[in-house]
């Protein structure tokens, strides 16, 4: 399973191939009609569910792809989700899905972490992730069935210089526990600006750091 995150030549998009026989068994175009930005990358990682092989693959362009991929390798329908919330300003997901039981959580371009019943593909809950976040959701256990979200933004949208917020997110009402910031800078490189804030995924610690969790701002001062 292999996303491309530019053009090349006239492709742009997802692609699943036979790792024994190194055929295409199948090419998702990014600039798709359905979506809403025409943009084709596919920057995050699919989830597969591995009972019924059913595949779920957030996309830049704004839609989530659904699709079941058999033992013969046989691809059955392709769903897709276009969401739609009142914080969007920039339709696109470059983090990759987390998920507990029948819930898939992704933040997006536009600020926002959503809550998705992948059984229905409809959405739960969105809330401000304050701005856009590349990082992949981290899911912590702190108990049987007890569940908590790491997630963080980078400083993109409101920058380029502004706070980035690490939080702590109830997975199911969307609600936040805690949260820390730091001033973060965009840096200029070549006329654009370089994003500063929370650009990788956070990690839970284990053994005798369990009470403990790690993220990295970036780009916390002028100088970079």
């Amino acid at each position: 399973y292999v996303g491309q995150g530019i053009q090349h030549k006239e492709r742009l998009g997802a692609y699943v191939f036979d790792m024994f026989k190194g055929t295409e068994i199948l090419h998702i175009k990014g600039i798709d009609s359905d979506a809403r930005r025409r943009w084709g990358s596919f920057d995050s990682n699919p989830i597969i569910e591995e009972k019924s092989g059913t595949v779920f693959w957030p996309a830049e362009n704004g839609l989530i792809y659904k699709f079941t991929i058999d033992a013969n390798k046989n691809v059955g329908k392709i769903s897709k989700l276009r969401y739609k919330h009142d914080q969007l300003k920039r339709a696109g997901i470059e983090s990759s899905m987390a998920v507990i039981g029948q819930y898939g959580f992704v933040s997006d371009n536009s600020g926002t972490v959503m809550s998705i019943d992948l059984k229905t593909m409809n959405p739960v809950w969105n809330v401000s992730n304050m701005d856009d976040s590349d990082a992949t959701i981290t899911i912590d256990t702190e108990a049987p069935g007890k569940h908590f979200l790491y997630t963080g933004n980078e400083v993109d949208l409101t920058g380029p210089i502004s706070n980035a917020y690490f939080r702590k997110v109830d997975p199911i009402t969307g609600e936040e526990v805690w949260k820390v910031s730091r001033e973060c800078f965009g840096t200029p490189i070549n006329g654009k600006t370089n994003s500063g804030g929370i650009l990788s995924s956070p990690v839970i610690g284990k053994a005798l750091g369990s009470h403990l969790v790690y993220t990295v701002f970036s780009r916390v001062n002028k100088q970079n």
